[in-house]
């Protein structure tokens, strides 16, 4: 692997993210999957150790670029003119001496980039300096979207794109330009179109750009004394986001994850339709003026008669033609006459007979009781979102679509193995301080849950050997592998010391109880493999909580769910509970309804780390925040619920 140089702090990289992606069928360039991860994320990991600022330029999903922690710099034209427009955008908002430029769909982007263009800036005096390199046939290719300048160009560039001018090549005429030769013409290659990318997952494999992981920029990040959302922000930026896909018949894809959006190819309803029995009118029959006692005249009072021509069922539209003066029964979900604007239900009819009805002024309003053409979808409107957790109502609307087979991402490969010579399998007899081992079962049950293919491990003995040779069993063979037992750091913890010997794995003190030690990291096997590596305390209910509070994140977001946060609800206390303030605390509690009706929390008893019998018993979480101290009773407090928890 070629050795980075320490960050440049007078250099900004801002990745060209702000095509139409047209080729790539309108999503978003940079947030294509690739391996593991993104085209974004791999880009940023041969950046970071090179430059100690990055920027993004794009001008769509804006949010979903700005999630990776780096500013977003729109184009300032109205107009799409290319990567110009963005390296315009760049050297108006650089901050630093230089700025470097790089596609966002050039994954194999040299670890040595900036030294060499930097020191061929500081030689030769330019005004830019750019890539080329030998090709095949020995010719040399200029790569100019790669390039380092001067923010000083801002004017010069401005008065080019105002005068319609595109090109790079063209812009360059009347500069000093240098150009740096760079051996290997694979580090520059574009991948324009889904083809392309997924031709070169060998080649990335191949490249191992595996780099350690370094959270030492993330704001807050003490190892020691961690708070729970800056572990949460680490795991959500370093974990992939999307997973190989296949297709699955409808009634095989519940509780998978959709890996493609998924549009309505007609327009749902796909005809006006009644909402109700009743009878399909025009609104221009409608009296307008209020009957207030119709028993004593009808007519005088603004009464309609009408006549009943014909009927229409769902499924059996009427097909004669309508004059004013006339309607039509109509059963609920019928196809309403084009002539028809109205519905008015049986139970607002005054009187009614085979051919005729009575209709009193304002029983029912012009449009009522209509449901109109494309009104839940117009054709071609998104109907479910690509990395939605397919419930049985997304099974539904799928088939209402016509869809018969969904895409969905492959699902993730989970190990996992519990560590400790006190533990004991089911069914094996106690000695004196030992222990059956819960752990493997309440994880097999959370995995089981999420919908992950469950790989139990099994005891490990707490011998570096045996933990040594799990975690190597593991690495490549799964996706993320499970530990518990063996983080807090003692001498007879050999668990965090196999994994730093194996891979590139962090241990956190966090600032949360209970759930103080964990672990995060990744194993790599010998063809670029990743396996990643969580691991969580021993204490039953410790495990548990890590599991809800970071682990669960995490795997929905490598299953390719886009929205995973939990849902907190206030309730309030039924009685005093105690909380230091300055750590983030998980109670376990029961919600219950008072006679008068209103919903209260309580806690299950003692709270201990070890004590299973407090999340048996519980049907939520306190989750009490950092600043929170004690609580009176009747105030309210954050609450998870645990029923149902995906």
């Amino acid at each position: 692997m070629q050795q980075a140089t320490p960050p440049h702090r007078n250099i900004t990289a801002l990745i060209l993210a702000g095509g139409a992606a047209s080729r790539m069928g309108g999503c978003a360039k940079a947030l294509q999957a690739f391996g593991t991860s993104t085209l974004l994320e791999t880009i940023l990991q041969r950046l970071q150790p090179q430059v100690a600022h990055i920027a993004i330029n794009a001008n769509q999903q804006l949010a979903e670029h700005a999630r990776f922690g780096y500013p977003v710099w729109p184009d300032q034209q109205s107009e799409l003119l290319g990567p110009l427009a963005g390296v315009a955008t760049g050297l108006a908002q650089c901050k630093t001496e230089f700025l470097l430029t790089v596609p966002c769909d050039s994954p194999f982007l040299p670890l040595d980039l900036v030294a060499k263009l930097y020191a061929t800036m500081q030689q030769a005096e330019c005004d830019l300096v750019s890539v080329c390199s030998r090709e095949a046939d020995g010719s040399l290719q200029q790569h100019p979207v790669f390039c380092l300048l001067r923010p000083s160009l801002a004017p010069h560039l401005h008065a080019y794109l105002s005068a319609g001018g595109r090109k790079f090549s063209h812009w360059w005429r009347d500069l000093r330009v240098a150009l740096v030769e760079f051996d290997d013409a694979q580090a520059f290659r574009n991948l324009n179109t889904r083809q392309e990318l997924q031709a070169a997952q060998p080649i990335m494999i191949n490249s191992s750009i595996h780099l350690p992981f370094d959270f030492s920029k993330q704001a807050g990040y003490i190892p020691d004394n961690l708070p729970l959302s800056v572990a949460q922000d680490i795991l959500r930026q370093h974990c992939p986001r999307e997973r190989a896909s296949e297709t699955l018949a409808l009634r095989e894809a519940l509780g998978r994850v959709l890996a493609a959006d998924i549009c309505a190819n007609t327009p749902v309803p796909a005809h006006d339709n009644s909402a109700m029995d009743g009878f399909a009118l025009m609104s221009s029959d409608l009296a307008t003026n209020l009957v207030t006692d119709l028993a004593t005249d009808l007519a005088n009072h603004g009464a309609r008669r009408l006549q009943v021509i014909g009927s229409a069922l769902a499924g059996h539209p009427f097909s004669g033609t309508m004059q004013a003066g006339q309607c039509l029964r109509i059963m609920t979900g019928a196809v309403v006459p084009a002539q028809c604007d109205t519905v008015i239900p049986h139970e607002n009819v005054v009187s009614s007979s085979e051919h005729e009805i009575v209709i009193a002024p304002n029983s029912v309003k012009p449009g009522a009781n209509r449901r109109k053409r494309g009104e839940d979808l117009a054709q071609g409107a998104l109907a479910i979102a690509k990395g939605t957790l397919l419930q049985p109502a997304q099974i539904g609307m799928l088939a209402s679509l016509g869809y018969s087979e969904a895409p969905v991402y492959q699902r993730l490969r989970v190990g996992f193995f519990s560590t400790g010579d006190e533990l004991r399998p089911l069914g094996s007899e106690l000695g004196t301080g030992m222990l059956y081992d819960s752990n493997r079962y309440s994880l097999h049950a959370l995995l089981s849950k999420l919908g992950c293919v469950v790989s139990d491990l099994g005891i490990v003995e707490d011998q570096p050997a045996a933990i040594r040779a799990a975690l190597e069993q593991a690495r490549g063979q799964v996706d993320v592998v499970l530990t518990s037992g063996g983080m807090a750091g003692g001498d007879a913890d050999f668990t965090r010391k196999m994994m730093q010997e194996l891979g590139d794995v962090h241990f956190w003190q966090l600032k949360m109880r209970p759930g103080r030690p964990f672990a995060f990291g990744r194993m790599q096997d010998k063809n670029a493999a990743q396996t990643y590596l969580f691991g969580l305390p021993g204490n039953p209910v410790a495990l548990m909580i890590s599991f809800y509070m970071l682990v669960r994140p995490a795997l929905l977001q490598m299953m390719g769910v886009q929205h995973s946060a939990l849902p907190i609800l206030q309730v309030a206390a039924k009685h005093a509970i105690r909380k230091a303030p300055g750590r983030h605390e998980f109670q376990r509690g029961i919600i219950h309804s008072d006679a008068d009706g209103a919903s209260r929390v309580s806690l299950t008893g003692a709270q201990g780390s070890a004590m299973l019998s407090s999340m048996s018993h519980a049907n939520c979480l306190l989750a009490l925040p950092p600043e929170m101290g004690d609580i009176a009773e009747g105030e309210f407090v954050p609450v998870i619920l645990l029923d149902g928890l995906q």
